[in-house]
């Protein structure tokens, strides 16, 4: 035990991830039965343009503008995790396994597929009504509880999420 323990003082952790990661990733995809932690539901988002998006327990979101609230989307939203959410993301040709299997960073637990359904628009306090139900998919990476990597599956264009506080519509 101790020739353990003194080993492991000595080992770089980054040279440890580049083991324990793609091993827990290939052990992950080969069984549905583990619980994780569900890391978005229930807070906000702060992204890189200022624009905030708050997740609410109950499957509804607002994207807000800026902490403002002067405009914002609405509606429900549908995330899956780990291999559900790489089902999904294969199913739209958005994941390559074999290049995931490769990095040493990101664990399959904290892959996320969102998909936010707006069904209302307020813009400077005006509901705008919205007839057809805009979907917009996310996949996000959960680098630790208060940050992410996000990337927009319509346009391909990435940023970081930062945890923030919540805030409803007026």
């Amino acid at each position: 035990m101790v020739a353990c323990v003194s080993y492991l003082e000595n080992v770089d952790p980054e040279e440890m991830m580049e083991v324990l990661v793609p091993t827990y990733n290939k052990l992950m995809a080969q069984t549905d039965d583990y619980e994780i932690e569900d890391k978005l539901s229930g807070y906000a988002w702060k992204m890189d343009d200022d624009s905030i998006l708050c997740l609410y327990d109950d499957g509804s979101f607002c994207w807000f503008q800026s902490e403002e609230t002067l405009a914002w989307y609405e509606g429900t939203y549908s995330l899956s995790q780990g291999n559900d959410a790489v089902d999904d993301l294969k199913l739209h040709g958005f994941f390559n396994e074999d290049e995931f299997e490769k990095q040493d960073k990101f664990l399959r637990s904290d892959v996320y597929y969102l998909t936010l359904d707006t069904d209302t628009v307020v813009i400077d306090g005006d509901v705008i009504g919205n007839d057809t139900t805009q979907e917009y998919s996310i996949m996000i990476y959960v680098l630790d509880p208060t940050q992410a990597q996000i990337m927009n599956l319509g346009s391909c264009e990435d940023g970081t999420l930062e945890r923030t506080s919540m805030i409803y519509p007026d």
